[in-house]
């Protein structure tokens, strides 16, 4: 059995369910305790909330700040992750990538950034 909170985060397994740790746009983010800081334990669905949310791996600096994107995004580390993972509010998978210059191609493609950076 494996320990909740280390879990096996797969990408792109072609036999994968909707209860396997998949982090794919277009299915659900998984839910998982994880450290947070000021927090303690954190669901990874608590932090996203019912809001824009940006996972990137912890120190990951490449990610612009959230005011140079024109948009309301909160941004976590994630230790799970090896690229960034954008998550809308519903708790979907909109984008995960390692390029900034995608990111924002899917910001303005969703009608979400207010101007080209």
């Amino acid at each position: 059995m494996r320990d909740d909170r280390s879990p096996r985060w797969a990408h792109d397994s072609p036999e994968s369910d909707v209860l396997d740790d998949v982090i794919r746009p277009g299915r659900r983010f998984p839910h998982r305790w994880v450290d947070s800081a000021g927090t303690g334990q954190a669901s990874t669905l608590d932090l996203v909330g019912s809001r824009w949310t940006l996972f990137a791996g912890p120190g990951d600096r490449r990610w612009p700040a959230t005011s140079a994107l024109g948009m309301n995004l909160h941004v976590h580390d994630l230790d799970a992750v090896d690229e960034a993972v954008l998550v809308r509010p519903d708790g979907f998978v909109a984008w995960r990538g390692t390029a900034e210059e995608s990111l924002q191609e899917t910001l303005r493609g969703l009608g979400l950034m207010r101007f080209r950076l």
